[in-house]
């Protein structure tokens, strides 16, 4: 939620306040209207530090939160059709890892491989009203690096990954598809709460754990 979105919400509760007040009896003066900006800023600064961190506490799940919490770097194997021209092999067990930063309302996913890096673009995590289970849905773009643009070139493709959690685990598995017309399926394997900021880094990080 917004800033501009809390305000209308609380203008247009506003008179509503007003209207029962009245209806019971009660004498509105300015006095009741002193505290509006108060109020006001008050609940921009508690949904927004809600919004980004507080929303995490495990003491909050899942009677008040039911969303999952799956920031943090996760070590991800992804077996691929794709074939490489150079070898006429098929990709299978490439090595990847997931960045995922992650607040209450939003969620970005960053794909790191050897070769390049993905970024999901338009993603978001949903609730199937079915089962009641979560997945991330979205479509991402994929950038070689300078040297594997003409083996491997810039492409879009679309992710599904579905999340099984429960009080002490979590686990992410899902599939892909590109416009380069393969597909893939992608495993989840280790998390660690760190945010990483390159391969060699993710690399590292799950070497020493």
């Amino acid at each position: 939620m917004e800033k501009k979105h809390i305000q209308v919400l609380i203008w247009i509760l506003v008179p509503i306040w007003v209207i029962l007040l009245f209806i019971n009896g009660t004498a509105i003066t300015l006095a009741f209207f002193k505290p509006l900006s108060f109020i006001t800023g008050a609940a921009i600064f508690f949904i927004g530090v809600f919004d980004k961190w507080l929303w995490k506490w495990k003491i909050l799940h899942p009677w008040f939160v039911s969303t999952p919490n799956i920031s943090g770097t996760w070590q991800a194997e992804i077996n691929s059709s794709w074939i490489d021209k150079t070898t006429g092999k098929q990709s299978n067990n490439i090595e990847a890892y997931f960045i995922i930063k992650q607040t209450l309302s939003n969620i970005k996913v960053t794909l790191l491989t050897k070769e390049s890096h993905s970024e999901l673009i338009g993603g978001e995590l949903v609730k199937d009203k079915n089962n009641g289970k979560y997945c991330i849905t979205g479509v991402y773009l994929n950038e070689p690096k300078l040297l594997k643009v003409k083996q491997s070139p810039m492409h879009y493709g679309a992710l599904f990954c579905k999340i099984t959690f429960s009080k002490k685990s979590i686990t992410i598995n899902g599939c892909y598809w590109t416009s380069r017309e393969t597909k893939g399926e992608i495993n989840f394997l280790k998390r660690s709460r760190c945010i990483c900021s390159g391969f060699d880094e993710c690399r590292k990080i799950f070497s020493i754990g």
